[in-house]
């Protein structure tokens, strides 16, 4: 089972494969350690220097968001015909849910348990209603699951008014363990015809398809060639890079891969969710202190955020669903690891 190790104040699971650290602050992925192909652990999530960073670093590594993840154009949200002003604390947006947002709060243990996957880990924070703008008492909950070759991450949340949510991990990758040197260099593959254009704030203007475009990941390639191939293209000097969500197609098997073929690492990403934000991480750096002691690099590492739709609630066309009061919401992601052949 997870066990909570006071001298560094995270909570850890281990089996023969994977090493695996939390943080109770933001219900964070702090450390991930998965063997390459020479059987060699080394970590593959970006750390933070200390454990009282996670959920207070601007790169929001490793952090769990919400109740919003991403941004809320104006901080405008409207639920049965009523407007809720979100805190705009990205002016004139709102970003991943505010100042007293899930990323920043301490969450309590609620259990940690042998599930038939494998040891589970669940950890539970209170939202109250009214809260940076948002509606509802909200009760959420995400468990994590350690299997033979997989992390999983289950997130649950009820409400007493109906009131809207979109949950996320923002952890930050690069399997070859070491963030010295870019992870752009590494294969990655989305299943997704389509992508959403962002406007100046990062916020969605625009669907569009894939095909023709540097954003065409239907088959593995280099985030570099990707880059290479239209590097003046307006959507990647927006973003100094990728900040953008594809619409995932339905079907089995993962909605993406990332790879590193030096290593040999893979990384198959499965989830419900509707929508993959790939961000490829233009902007780290400046204030991101990483756990070797350094300060993070821009494209050291690449978030891939499984979540709903960038701004469902003001985007025409987004899936919009409005959490009410009796049901339960439910999502998963699933981080599977191995090796290349």
């Amino acid at each position: 089972m997870f066990k909570y190790n006071k001298d560094t104040e995270m909570i850890v699971g281990n089996n023969a494969n994977i090493l695996c650290k939390l943080a109770q602050r933001g219900a964070s992925i702090a450390e991930l350690f998965v063997p390459d192909k020479f059987g060699k652990l080394r970590n593959i999530v970006l750390s933070l220097s200390s454990s009282n960073r996670y959920g207070q670093d601007d790169s929001f590594a490793g952090s769990t968001l919400g109740p919003c993840a991403g941004r809320i154009r104006d901080g405008r949200l409207v639920i049965d015909g009523k407007h809720y002003q979100l805190e705009q604390n990205e002016q004139p947006n709102h970003l991943h849910g505010g100042t007293h947002c899930v990323s920043r709060s301490i969450w309590k243990v609620l259990r940690s348990f042998d599930a038939p996957e494998g040891q589970a880990l669940t950890l539970e924070t209170c939202l109250p209603d009214g809260l940076d703008g948002y509606p509802g008492n909200r009760h959420l909950q995400v468990t994590y699951i350690l299997t033979e070759n997989s992390l999983v991450v289950r997130y649950k949340a009820k409400t007493d008014l109906p009131t809207w949510l979109s949950l996320s991990n923002h952890s930050y990758w690069n399997l070859s363990g070491n963030f010295s040197m870019p992870a752009t260099g590494q294969l990655l593959q989305i299943r997704a015809n389509r992508v959403l254009y962002n406007d100046s704030s990062h916020l969605p203007e625009s669907v569009q398809e894939v095909s023709g475009t540097p954003f065409d990941f239907r088959l593995p390639c280099s985030v570099d060639s990707r880059i290479a191939s239209n590097p003046q293209h307006p959507q990647l000097r927006n973003s100094m890079g990728y900040n953008n969500a594809y619409l995932l197609e339905s079907g089995n098997g993962p909605s993406a891969i990332l790879s590193d073929p030096a290593s040999g690492r893979c990384m198959r990403l499965y989830t419900d969710q509707p929508a993959l934000v790939f961000y490829s991480g233009g902007y780290l750096g400046r204030t991101t202190l990483s756990n070797g002691g350094g300060t993070a690099s821009p494209s050291c590492s690449l978030a891939l955020e499984a979540q709903d739709w960038p701004d469902a609630p003001n985007f025409s066309g987004a899936p919009f669903t409005i959490l009410r009061p009796g049901e339960i919401w439910r999502r998963e992601i699933r981080f599977e690891f191995g090796i290349t052949e």
